[in-house]
């Protein structure tokens, strides 16, 4: 499956394990964003070293049962 990434320069990312850097700022951010399953996926690259971070947002809404009385 081919993925349509946009570059995104209104986004920064910097993400760490723990206390320690796996990315910075200046990686470049590329996004797919898919409205009806409300999933957005985030590619960070890094130029230097072409490492790749992956990142999967999934959007849900959780609907309370809320029960009525008829008075």
């Amino acid at each position: 499956m081919q993925l349509k990434l946009r570059r995104r320069e209104d986004i920064t990312v910097a993400s760490w394990i723990n206390d320690r850097p796996i990315t910075t700022p200046e990686w470049e951010v590329f996004s797919q964003e898919d409205s009806k399953d409300d999933v957005i996926l985030l590619v960070l690259i890094d130029r230097k070293t072409n490492n790749q971070v992956k990142i999967e947002l999934k959007k849900f809404t959780k609907y309370e049962n809320i029960e009525t009385t008829n008075s």
